[in-house]
């Protein structure tokens, strides 16, 4: 069975059909008196008002009464919300808690592998770029001291260590060691003409 609309419920409240054929009927009866000329039509008249006054005050508390009604019945409604939501409401936020926490968890973790991550990649970059300046700082160096720095940079092995930048560790070693060896060679003639002069 379809339940009511709220129109229709507030019909019933009011026994709208009846009420309205009793009110219409009314309305016929007193059409006729259209003005007061006696004694006898004003009485006529009176009593039709008080009929209308009677049928209109009778509807306004069969209103109050189910509004009155209402009003508990919606005050009774928000307190059973009240009462079942508070049965789980605190579960709700245990729950939500719970969930929170682990993804709180899982935030940290990752935040803690990203700050991994970033170290590791920071250490490599720096290893490559120390190679980098490898020439740099060994055009400061005496011709023995840059023989000997070249030899450690010769024996620096570019391995597994360096992961997704071996690539670019070794070719960075090349460029060095290459420029190295220039500068070294050119230290090595400077000094056989100093010791030639």
């Amino acid at each position: 069975m379809n339940e009511l609309t709220v129109v229709e419920r507030a019909a019933v409240a009011l026994q709208s059909d009846v009420a309205g054929k009793e009110l219409a009927a009314l309305v016929e009866q007193s059409k006729s008196i259209v003005t007061v000329t006696n004694k006898d039509g004003r009485t006529e008249c009176h009593a039709a008002a008080m009929r209308a006054m009677t049928a209109r005050t009778n509807i306004e508390k069969a209103g109050k009464a189910a509004r009155d009604d209402a009003t508990k019945f919606s005050k009774a409604v928000i307190a059973e919300e009240a009462r079942l939501i508070a049965i789980i409401e605190p579960e709700e936020k245990r729950l939500k808690g719970l969930r929170d926490e682990w993804d709180a968890a899982r935030a940290a973790e990752k935040a803690e592998a990203e700050r991994i991550e970033r170290e590791r990649i920071a250490a490599i970059v720096l290893r490559i770029s120390n190679i980098k300046e490898a020439p740099a700082k060994g055009a400061m160096m005496l011709t023995a001291e840059l023989a000997g720095y070249i030899q450690t940079l010769e024996g620096l092995e570019i391995g597994t260590d360096f992961a997704e930048f071996m690539g670019e560790a070794t070719d960075a070693r090349i460029a060095a060691l290459e420029k190295l060896r220039e500068i070294h060679a050119a230290k090595v003639r400077a000094d056989e003409e100093a010791e030639a002069a």
